[in-house]
């Protein structure tokens, strides 16, 4: 049981990787489809902008997560709490915990 949640936990952070390299790929190579600051997400959710919704676990409160999830939800998108125990997370917080892919570019 202790190794199949070792190995649950390892998928988890796998993931979490590869969606923030998504987002810092999509950075550099086409910054129109990503955001990030809380203000800036606030103002894509408002127009169902985003496809996928990056929330730092460390730098953002419980209540503001649930939040996040519920306008979330109310557009569509995918939600991902990102922890601070990997490089990506780190980054993320840096980023002020708040990014996102988009499906459309916002002005």
């Amino acid at each position: 049981l202790e190794k199949s949640e070792d190995l649950l936990a390892a998928e988890e952070v796998a993931q979490e990787k590869k969606v923030m390299q998504r987002f810092l790929h999509r950075l550099v190579k086409d910054e129109h489809r990503v955001t990030y600051g809380k203000a800036m997400i606030d103002k894509a959710l408002s127009m169902s902008a985003v496809d996928v919704l990056l929330l730092s676990e460390g730098s953002i409160s419980e209540e503001d997560i649930q939040l996040y999830e519920d306008k979330a939800e109310e557009s569509g998108c995918e939600v991902r709490v990102i922890s601070v125990e990997t490089r990506e997370g780190v980054q993320l917080k840096n980023l002020g915990g708040y990014a996102a892919l988009l499906r459309f570019a916002v002005g």
